[in-house]
């Protein structure tokens, strides 16, 4: 494991987090249409997507790198099935 790279990147996946969780409230706050409440889902999935990549790379044991790559499949499944509602 390369500490400084997983430093950096989990320090900008927890940034990503953030902002896409403030972006989500934002929108859910401002939804006027059908789209943005696909749109704030799809928001909320990517933040745990990502909130999960940052934990697997974060992870010493392989049991829990691999219990948070299998909470980021469900992200993966999920996002192209949100963007084609939001959308």
């Amino acid at each position: 494991m390369n500490l400084p790279f997983t430093a950096a990147f989990i320090s900008a996946a927890a940034a990503t987090v953030f902002l896409t969780i403030a972006a989500t409230f934002v929108l859910w706050q401002r939804r006027f249409g059908t789209s943005s409440v696909g749109g704030g889902i799809l928001l909320a999935v990517i933040a745990m997507w990502t909130a999960a990549t940052a934990l697997e790379a974060a992870a010493v044991e392989p049991a829990a790198a691999l219990l948070w790559s299998k909470v980021q499949i469900i992200g993966l499944a999920t996002v192209p099935t949100l963007w084609l509602i939001y959308m």
